[in-house]
């Protein structure tokens, strides 16, 4: 299991963050094969997992939130 799985069955959403805007591999997949998503969904829910990648500025995809003219948006981020 990866760190970025650890923080998915904890429900650490600034644990995601972090490891997200480190690099962490969003659809690497563990033993049993479930990724990150799939532990958080069965243990804890996808809440905070979603919003540690919001605040990370990454879509489910692990691709950059555009704002509609093509820039990284910072809007989520700093709405919180």
């Amino acid at each position: 299991m990866t760190p970025l799985h650890w923080a998915a069955v904890k429900g650490s959403k600034a644990c995601i963050k972090h490891l997200i805007e480190a690099g962490a591999d969003l659809n690497l997949k563990e033993g049993q094969g479930k990724t990150p998503r799939d532990m958080a969904e069965e243990l804890k829910g996808v809440v905070p997992f979603t919003k540690g990648l919001e605040e990370a500025g990454r879509t489910e995809l692990g691709t950059p939130i555009l704002s509609r003219f093509g820039e990284v948006s910072q809007f989520n981020i700093e709405s919180g």
